[in-house]
């Protein structure tokens, strides 16, 4: 009986030990000691997510409406710095962009890695093997450069020994921290361009065996939490910083409001600061007139050159926008209007705006396409050529080139001259001044270009299919399958002409 009586009270101690333990809060006194070592955003809303995947659809979407697109990126590998989170960050990142570019085909991501040398001798290859010896514009480069294990931590063990038998249980938790810093570098001179930075770090919490984790990112002053999946707690929280990363990286580089898709207030200082920064930056470098000419072409009301002159029809169509934000209308662009731009719904065209635009309203129009601004002649192989278009009236041209081996790209409108607008006084030439060659085939075999006309800027509207990235490849057979695609679009008033490219 006294034997059978010490088992009970065996039993009811261990039960009482681990009823103790289980309620002992220590992930909660990890949370408290955190703020000790790792400075956090103060008294932020907590918003709960799994991840920011609904961020990067918003973030393909926002593309479309501002008219992005032509970025062309390389990506290299994502260097883990410290060693101990074993994961593939580099296909993480494009995943990521993957995502945030399903509709919008706005960027062009290309992976590079050690397996392609190193960068300089990567990009002057490319050069050379492109039809256009064009290079992609920019490189993201950064690395996993943080990961504190246990900044903070707390152990609850107790056990009980009566008679020969011991029972004991124990509770564990801990917080660590992990950063990842991602730049993003121009190729021309691989100078990292300013201010197109991410530089982030997420706070993991572990409870237990490390099974049960959480985390969160401080960022703008919200305070995003993640349940992590069970006993991936690590990778899950890396994909989480590089999905974060990749909306900031390329909302910075576009100049498109990014933190409307991260659900943040434009109002916060933040969110200010960088459009502040915007602002001068272009300004400072004399792209401000080409920014509204571009955004407010793109939303109808401005329908002459986007050549960063200032006219007196960029001047009525500020007008027009800034009437319709019920701003007062002084046909200025200053930081209010800039900001207004960014943060403020687009306000509906007022039926008067056709009426005044400046300029005559385009039609169809007959094109003209020569070599070097003469008669179409052959051409030695391999010889470098450039070609004149000449428009009848003005109009908006797209050019495409059929290379010998069958493959069909886009290389009028481009990221060199993305205005579409051609004027009958001053004929395009390609390349002219864009930092791009054309050269006849090598091996001497038949080539083909073809310019189409339409009487409104079309490159927000056309199918991806034969809207690409300039100088890529397209998913299209043929230049009449082009053809077709702008006859769908525009109907009569479409004007075309094609060029035979012989050679000696």
């Amino acid at each position: 009986m006294a034997k059978q009586t010490n088992y009970i009270r065996t039993f009811l101690a261990a039960l009482l030990c681990t009823s103790v333990i289980g309620c002992v809060p220590v992930k909660q006194d990890v949370k408290e000691e955190l703020p000790k070592l790792v400075k956090g955003p103060e008294e932020a809303p907590k918003r709960t997510i799994t991840n920011f995947s609904q961020a990067l659809r918003c973030m393909d979407n926002l593309m479309i409406s501002y008219g992005v697109y032509d970025v062309s990126m390389l990506v290299e590998d994502i260097k883990d710095s410290t060693d101990n989170v074993k994961v593939g960050a580099k296909d993480m990142l494009i995943s990521a962009i993957s995502e945030m570019t399903r509709r919008s085909h706005a960027i062009r991501l290309i992976a590079y890695g050690n397996d392609s040398g190193n960068l300089v001798s990567f990009l002057s290859t490319a050069g050379q093997t492109t039809q256009y010896a064009v290079i992609p514009q920019y490189d993201i480069r950064g690395s996993i450069t943080q990961l504190d294990k246990s900044v903070a931590a707390k152990d609850v063990a107790g056990g009980i020994n009566v008679s020969e038998i011991g029972i004991g249980g124990a509770k564990t938790a801990n917080a660590s921290v992990m950063a990842l810093d991602l730049a993003v570098i121009d190729t021309k001179d691989y100078s990292v361009i300013p201010g197109v930075v991410s530089k982030n770090s997420i706070v993991i919490f572990k409870e237990g065996k490390g099974v049960d984790s959480d985390a969160s990112i401080g960022k703008f002053g919200i305070n995003f939490s993640m349940n992590l999946t069970r006993s991936e707690g690590d990778a899950q929280a890396l994909r989480n910083l590089i999905e974060l990363a990749s909306v900031e990286l390329v909302g910075k580089l576009t100049k498109t409001p990014y933190w409307t898709c991260l659900g943040i207030d434009p109002q916060k200082q933040e969110i200010q600061d960088e459009v502040h920064d915007w602002f001068y930056n272009l300004v400072a470098d004399q792209k401000i007139v080409q920014y509204f000419q571009l955004h407010l072409a793109n939303r109808g009301y401005y329908k002459g050159a986007i050549d960063g002159q200032f006219n007196p029809e960029l001047t009525e169509s500020i007008k027009d926008y800034q009437a319709g934000l019920r701003m007062e209308a002084t046909g200025n662009i200053d930081r209010a209007l800039f900001d207004a731009l960014l943060n403020k719904s687009v306000p509906p065209r007022r039926p008067a705006v056709a009426a005044t635009s400046a300029s005559a309203p385009l039609g169809a129009a007959s094109l003209d396409i020569g070599f070097n601004g003469k008669a179409a002649s052959k051409l030695n192989r391999g010889e470098q050529f450039a070609v004149t278009v000449q428009p009848d009236r003005d109009t908006h041209v797209f050019c495409y080139f059929a290379s010998e081996d069958g493959s069909i790209q886009r290389f009028f409108p481009n990221r060199f001259s993305p205005d579409s607008l051609v004027k009958q006084s001053a004929p395009l030439t390609l390349p002219g001044k864009m930092p791009f060659k054309l050269f006849a085939s090598s091996e001497g075999n038949q080539e083909r270009m073809a310019c189409f006309s339409a009487p409104q800027p079309l490159m927000g509207k056309l199918p991806s299919a034969v809207k690409g990235t300039d100088f890529e490849n397209l998913p299209v057979t043929s230049l009449e399958q082009v053809e077709a695609e702008f006859t769908k679009l525009v109907g009569n008033e479409m004007g075309g002409k094609y060029l035979e490219i012989n050679v000696r």
